[in-house]
């Protein structure tokens, strides 16, 4: 994949006052745990040309390698009648989205069933699972007891979702709009994410408590 993980060397001090704007705010959140994954988000909107406050519709971009099957005719193609049933019925709760290596190619399944906002946040995820060239996670079962298993990495997981926030509310637009009075559904809304997206967003970047206030 084009994007890769790179070594960053700056300090706090460099790191917090990079990219400031006229505003006086910074591109990065007073908060460094949060840094690295605020410039794999930056970096994602860079490639795509977004504007700071522009909503990143993922669904509409296209990377390299990688197919995507987000409707239930596509994933059809590839599951019986029966699976499809179980995976878009009874099911369907119970996950939101994979990545299947393919040779050459990803193939990213996302549940058809999950709301736009929720499938926005899903296929990001997966996108930096594939930018990060995350180690696929492995499905077991027990000879003995039938019951199947899949291994999880939290460390993994975290870093996918916290750059795929990051990329989908950027820090700078998302202060912007708290300083404007903003409230998060009303972020949510512009962004095209979930309000609990928005939650995750204020409290990692230190912006929960001013918000609660609009």
């Amino acid at each position: 994949m084009p994007l890769r993980r790179s070594p960053m060397s700056l300090d706090r001090f460099t790191m917090a006052s990079r990219g400031k704007r006229k505003s006086g705010r910074s591109e990065f959140p007073p908060n460094p745990t949060q840094w690295n994954a605020e410039r794999h988000g930056l970096h994602f909107r860079e490639r795509f040309a977004l504007a700071a406050d522009e909503p990143l519709r993922p669904f509409g971009l296209q990377l390299p390698t990688v197919v995507v099957v987000a409707t239930r005719d596509a994933l059809a193609e590839f599951v019986d009648q029966n699976t499809l049933k179980r995976l878009l019925g009874r099911h369907r709760g119970k996950w939101s989205g994979m990545t299947i290596p393919c040779d050459d190619e990803f193939i990213v399944v996302i549940n058809a069933t999950h709301h736009q906002n929720r499938k926005n946040a899903t296929l990001m995820e997966e996108f930096f699972h594939i930018i990060h060239e995350h180690k696929p996670s492995k499905v077991s079962c027990c000879p003995i007891t039938g019951v199947v298993r899949r291994d999880y990495d939290k460390q993994i997981e975290d870093e996918a979702y916290h750059a795929a926030a990051a990329a989908l509310v950027p820090y700078y637009s998302l202060g912007t709009m708290v300083d404007r009075g903003a409230t998060r559904q009303e972020i949510a809304e512009h962004f095209e994410v979930s309000a609990d997206l928005v939650g995750f967003r204020l409290k990692v970047c230190k912006l929960w408590r001013k918000c609660s206030l609009n």
